[in-house]
C-alpha cells in the first residue's frame, strides 16, 4: 500500500513528464520515505534513461519493486497512472449529471 501511496504523490507533485519529476521523486524516495540511497537512485534514474518509455514510470517501478517486489512495482505504477484519470472523472460526473439533467428536462 506504501508503494500505491508514493505513486500518488509522485503524481500530484510532479507536472509534466522525465526530467521535471525527478527532483520530486529524489525528495520523496530519498529524504522523506528512505526507500533508496544516493547511488541506488542515480543507478536507477540513468538506467530508465537508457530504457525506452517514460522515465517517470519506470523509476517508479524500480523503486517500489526494491521496495515490495514486484506486487509493489504494479501497486506503484497504478498509483501513478491512474491518480489523474480517476480525479477527472470524478470532478467531471457533477457536469456529465448536468448535461443529462437537462437533456432529460428539455
Amino acid at each position: 500500500f506504501e508503494c500505491f501511496i508514493s505513486g500518488v504523490v509522485i503524481a500530484f507533485l510532479s507536472f509534466g513528464v522525465g526530467a521535471s519529476a525527478i527532483p520530486f521523486m529524489k525528495k520523496e524516495y530519498l529524504d522523506n520515505r528512505k526507500w533508496v540511497t544516493e547511488d541506488e537512485f542515480s543507478d536507477m534514474v540513468v538506467l530508465s534513461n537508457l530504457l525506452p518509455g517514460p522515465t517517470i514510470s519506470q523509476i517508479v517501478m524500480l523503486v517500489s519493486k526494491k521496495k515490495a517486489g514486484y506486487i509493489g512495482a504494479l501497486a506503484g505504477l497504478f498509483g501513478l497512472l491512474f491518480t489523474t484519470p480517476i480525479l477527472l472523472i470524478i470532478f467531471s460526473f457533477e457536469h456529465i449529471v448536468k448535461q443529462i439533467s437537462a437533456f432529460i428536462l428539455k
